[in-house]
């Protein structure tokens, strides 16, 4: 084998793999749970909106009431949030990115009307249960356990 051939085997290789990286990030799929509950910001309380449309990227726009929460399925870690609040002003439209780590994400879309920033913006589920239910939200976010076969009775 010559050096030629080697460098352009290896160039070839290290293209796959940038390629592979490249896919990884574009094709990694999330489930953002747009979240229209009240927010509380450094002492601040931002209400819940009546009823909005919510837009992620290209998709479907869903309509959302008070303390309301809808999963869509998303592709990549940028986004587009467009929100039309329904009273005739222009829609309000916000970028944001998904943290890599994260398969799904709580969006909420009143932190997005008060200008919060994204770490405001983008909670992970058990973040959101806690702030949702405080201390008792562990229990929503328990896994059930298959209950004992011999002691259960059937009616």
């Amino acid at each position: 084998m010559t050096t030629r051939s080697i460098i352009a085997r290896a160039l070839l290789v290290a293209a796959l793999v940038l390629l592979a990286v490249a896919m990884y990030f574009i094709g990694k799929g999330h489930t953002l749970y747009l979240d229209t509950h009240a927010v509380t910001f450094e002492g601040t309380k931002h209400p819940a909106p009546l009823q909005v449309t919510v837009q992620v990227d290209n998709l479907k726009p869903e309509d959302l009431i008070d303390n309301d929460r809808v999963a869509v399925s998303v592709m990549g870690q940028r986004h587009r949030l467009t929100i039309d609040q329904g009273d005739g002003s222009a829609p309000i439209t916000r970028q944001f990115s998904i943290p890599l780590a994260m398969k799904e994400a709580v969006v909420s879309v009143t932190a997005a009307l008060a200008g919060l920033s994204d770490s405001e913006l983008i909670k992970s589920p058990e973040a959101a249960v806690e702030e949702d239910f405080g201390s008792a939200g562990q229990f929503f976010m328990m896994q059930d356990t298959p209950s004992d076969s011999s002691s259960s009775t059937e009616k």
